[in-house]
């Protein structure tokens, strides 16, 4: 079903203050200014990388200010709350590694 005909029931709830991380809700924004021709460039490589403009600057920023992209710091806390409710598995207890 098209987005535009899909009932607001039917659409993902996103929280309307920022995106909730694993450093607490995202609500303060950044602003810079580049000119057309560097934008154009960076439009175009994020573009190719499979990510938007907003997702690739927030994963620069905190790799600058945490020394990790916010999508690893993302993935690493679904990893600690997906080993916690399900344990590490039998191939880590078989190394020794669950407690």
């Amino acid at each position: 079903m098209p987005e535009h005909n899909k009932r607001a029931s039917d659409l993902p709830a996103w929280s309307r203050t920022g995106i909730v991380s694993p450093t607490g809700t995202l609500i303060s924004e950044l602003k810079t200014k580049v000119d057309p021709e560097t934008d154009l460039l960076f439009r175009r490589a994020v573009m190719e990388s499979g990510t938007d403009v907003a997702g690739a600057l927030r994963d620069f920023v905190f790799l600058i200010a945490r020394g990790q992209t916010f999508t690893s710091m993302v993935a690493d806390e679904a990893k600690v709350k997906h080993d916690r409710f399900f344990g590490k598995g039998l191939i880590e207890a078989l190394k020794g590694g669950a407690q």
